[in-house]
């Protein structure tokens, strides 16, 4: 790039770059249908289509991506906590890419008996978490983005649990992106 060109314009002779993005087209994907604390698959349009992006071939990419969730406690059960997780899932390998676990939504017991005491109003948390990891693969490389909840335990139930991507309502879009370096 030179002087305020803002376009890409590799040298002569010079690959092209590797890039690839993916968004969530569903606005709200529900945890709640699926087992609590279970790894779920999201899903990229509401239906069994996951979420994911496949790097094309053997290299070291960085791996980024926005996350949304949601999650709502009853308060009427104080104390109340709950969570959603999400983590990135190496299809081709069968296993989860290592370091990739983050901590979304949250409520804990003080947040919600210190600001909404028993109600009968949900306590809910919304977060947005982000990715960005480098990763080294041998060949062509599916990664898949995963969750799961929590709100078992001593601390009572959740009343929903979700991946979220709502533009235009101030959440944005939860995506997944790739870049070969």
């Amino acid at each position: 790039m030179t002087g305020t060109d803002a376009h890409y314009h590799p040298a002569a002779g010079a690959a092209a770059p590797v890039f690839g993005q993916v968004e969530m087209l569903t606005p709200v994907f529900s945890l709640r249908p699926f087992a609590e604390g279970a790894w779920t698959d999201v899903s990229l349009d509401g239906t069994a289509t996951p979420l994911q992006i496949t790097l094309p071939s053997a290299g070291t990419y960085r791996v980024g991506g926005t996350i949304n969730s949601g999650i709502d406690v009853d308060p009427a059960i104080v104390p109340s906590s709950g969570s959603v997780q999400t983590r990135l899932f190496n299809v081709t390998a069968g296993a989860a890419l290592t370091w990739s676990d983050r901590l979304g939504a949250f409520v804990s017991p003080a947040t919600v008996t210190a600001d909404n005491p028993a109600t009968s109003q949900p306590w809910s948390d919304q977060a947005q978490v982000g990715q960005d990891l480098i990763v080294t693969v041998a060949g062509p490389t599916t990664l898949r983005l995963q969750a799961r909840y929590d709100t078992s335990g001593l601390y009572g139930t959740g009343t929903g649990a979700e991946i979220v991507s709502a533009v235009g309502v101030g959440v944005g879009p939860t995506l997944l992106n790739y870049s070969k370096l």
